[in-house]
């Protein structure tokens, strides 16, 4: 059993190397989003950086009364299933019409097992804030869940649609995708109502055909 107290300096940075190695496998997780002005797509890192960021600020700035440390918690947690799971994108269009939810809940449970086995004993808060937010018990949990998908939005919009054109996603498929994941959290439900007001007046941001 490892003893913090009594372990060898180069015990100690194995530790860590073994975490940062698990992290950078994290981080490099490709997600189904493109960066606004740039030929790649988002990383899993940043995004988890931008919805920390974006949580903290949304709760100050709105006067939320809610953990800052347990939002940028779930913010940092809430796709580390991903690392083996990987991004699956949220439409599969097996055909040229038909349009479905691609369900991320068998992938994920397998990656939440191996990290469990993984990191349970060496880490157990990082298994900790993952159960909590999957839990979905307090507002923190529930803010990130829709803070998260609203960010989604906002960052396609910001790069003139072009996730929605390259997905071939029509105006009335994102809208009501996005009404059943935005009403996780009040403030996140007003935003999308205002957000998608934008979004009628601007068709031309995605599929046309």
């Amino acid at each position: 059993m490892f003893d913090a107290n009594s372990a060898a300096p180069r015990e100690k940075l194995l530790s860590l190397m073994d975490f940062v190695e698990f992290i950078n496998l994290f981080r490099s997780v490709r997600r189904t989003i493109w960066y606004k002005g740039s030929d790649h797509v988002e990383l899993d890192g940043d995004h988890s950086f931008q919805v920390a960021m974006v949580a903290w600020f949304v709760n100050c700035r709105f006067e939320l009364g809610l953990s800052t440390d347990r939002l940028i918690r779930y913010a940092l947690v809430h796709d580390v299933p991903e690392v083996y799971a990987f991004d699956t994108p949220n439409f599969l269009r097996p055909g040229p019409v038909q349009l479905e939810m691609f369900s991320k809940d068998e992938y994920e449970g397998a990656a939440r097992v191996a990290i469990q086995q993984q990191w349970g004993d060496r880490f157990p808060e990082l298994l900790k804030a993952m159960d909590e937010y999957e839990a979905g018990d307090d507002e923190e949990s529930k803010l990130i869940c829709a803070l998260e998908k609203i960010l989604a939005v906002i960052n396609i919009y910001q790069d003139d649609g072009r996730t929605w054109q390259k997905l071939e996603i029509k105006l009335d498929e994102a809208l009501d995708f996005q009404e059943r994941r935005l009403s996780k959290h009040p403030l996140v439900s007003e935003l999308w109502q205002e957000l998608k007001k934008i979004l009628v007046e601007c068709p031309q941001l995605f599929h046309q055909k």
